[in-house]
């Protein structure tokens, strides 16, 4: 049986599984999802990188000028993609409107 995860790896999950469900997420879709601070966000991804060795880049939008972009998972890292979705994609199943609702 599956246990309930602690805060601190909901919070990573719930930044994956946004980031890999989300079409082109940005900070701000991530955030929105997620319900979670941007800077917490930025500091999640860090930790998923260095941590996990998740690859996980923020892709710039080139026609546009500046910081503009969203984040794309390039390798999981230590994390099997499927098993991550199957074991704690109910993290989200309460935010599935909100997703939607943002496109």
């Amino acid at each position: 049986m599956l246990t309930e995860p602690s805060e601190a790896i909901a919070r990573k999950f719930k930044v994956i599984l946004a980031i890999s469900t989300t079409n082109e997420p940005t900070l701000d879709d991530i955030a929105r999802v997620t319900q979670l601070p941007r800077s917490s966000i930025k500091r999640i991804i860090a930790k998923l990188r260095s941590d996990y060795t998740m690859d996980i880049r923020f892709e710039p939008y080139l026609s546009e000028k500046g910081r503009t972009g969203y984040y794309r998972i390039h390798n999981w890292g230590v994390f099997n993609r499927n098993e991550v979705m199957v074991k704690f994609g109910y993290l989200l199943s309460n935010q599935d409107s909100l997703m939607r609702e943002s496109y």
